[in-house]
């Protein structure tokens, strides 16, 4: 299958299907809307990071079956794949498997692609989609920051716990525990082999999407400029390094990491050293990495919603460019 698959036209096109209903459905969800505006915002359309991954509905319009074909002939080859085994099996037999199995595959002229930087920016910009009574505004914040290299993504992580990442953030604390706002936020960080980014996420009720906006931003701000408590910074380590034992809870997860490694070219005691690295993360770190990383002229934001309620008070912040959108976007990959 992997190195010669059938990919007959009936397959082809009952797969082609299935996604064209998934998609279709992802188009009717806040969340996904709001990520497909914010990626082209935030890495300009000439970025390959700038589309959701599994692509648009017309760009699978366009797609043919000699397309696919061309593109697994191109793109899969021994010299840019790994076998990764998990279970009780010995080294010499897996290499005997592997021999007879793959020895035969043939290496392709497979040249790595290199991350282009995101699309300079030298202001904020914060776009509104117009979905119409809508119960809520789903608010999306964030900006490219970290690739899977970077040596400061540990800091980053606890960083991003602390504003947004755990019941305990900040965030957290104040839009939904003291003002009541939403039912809670939600923060990742998503390193890749270019800068991925850290979006922070909500639903917020209508009256209060501009308002929960201005809080995020100025969270940011005071993170830059004022020391976290200690109690902060214990339970962001905490709750990260507790994390870890998940991540190796079954033979599939182990798989995973082993294949991010081999995909982000990460030493194979990366996992060993980023735990150790959790332990050593300080006070200073977070305000470094706050300075480091989050400049608010690279900032985008993106709100799904009422149009009417949050165009108002957003054109009295300092939200930097304002646009408008009236439908989800749907634009297609520019062709190499």
């Amino acid at each position: 299958m992997v190195q010669e698959p059938r990919m007959e036209s009936a397959d082809f096109d009952r797969v082609k299907s299935q996604l064209e209903g998934v998609m279709t459905s992802d188009q009717g969800m806040p969340s996904y809307v709001a990520q497909v505006s914010f990626l082209m915002a935030a890495y300009g359309p000439k970025h390959p990071y700038a589309y959701p991954s599994k692509g648009t509905l017309k760009s699978l319009n366009q797609l043919d079956l000699p397309r696919v074909k061309q593109a697994h002939h191109q793109n899969f080859g021994p010299n840019n794949a790994a076998l990764i085994i998990v279970g009780d099996a010995k080294m010499a037999d897996v290499k005997k498997l592997a021999k007879t199995i793959f020895g035969s595959w043939k290496k392709i002229n497979y040249v790595p692609q290199k991350m282009p930087a995101p699309v300079v920016k030298k202001h904020m910009e914060t776009h509104l989609v117009s979905r119409p009574h809508t119960p809520q505004t789903y608010l999306l914040v964030g900006q490219p920051v970290a690739t899977a290299q970077d040596k400061d993504l540990a800091s980053l992580e606890v960083f991003q716990g602390i504003l947004a990442g755990l019941p305990s953030s900040r965030l957290d604390g104040n839009l939904r525990e003291k003002k009541g706002w939403t039912y809670g936020v939600g923060s990742t960080v998503n390193p890749l082999r270019g800068l991925g980014p850290m979006m922070i996420s909500s639903s917020i009720q209508v009256p209060f999407g501009a308002d929960a906006l201005g809080e995020i931003l100025k969270e940011f701000e005071v993170l830059k400029k004022e020391p976290i408590a200690d109690e902060e910074l214990k339970a962001a380590k905490e709750g990260l390094l507790h994390s870890f034992a998940s991540r190796y809870s079954t033979v599939e997860k182990i798989a995973g990491n082993v294949a991010n490694r081999f995909v982000y070219d990460l030493s194979s005691d990366y996992d060993e050293k980023y735990y150790n690295r959790i332990h050593t993360v300080s006070k200073e770190d977070m305000m470094a990495i706050a300075q480091r990383v989050f400049n608010k002229e690279k900032m985008v934001a993106v709100a799904v919603g009422e149009l009417e309620v949050m165009q108002v008070p957003l054109g009295t912040m300092d939200v930097g460019k304002v646009s408008v959108e009236m439908e989800e976007k749907t634009e297609e990959k520019p062709s190499n």
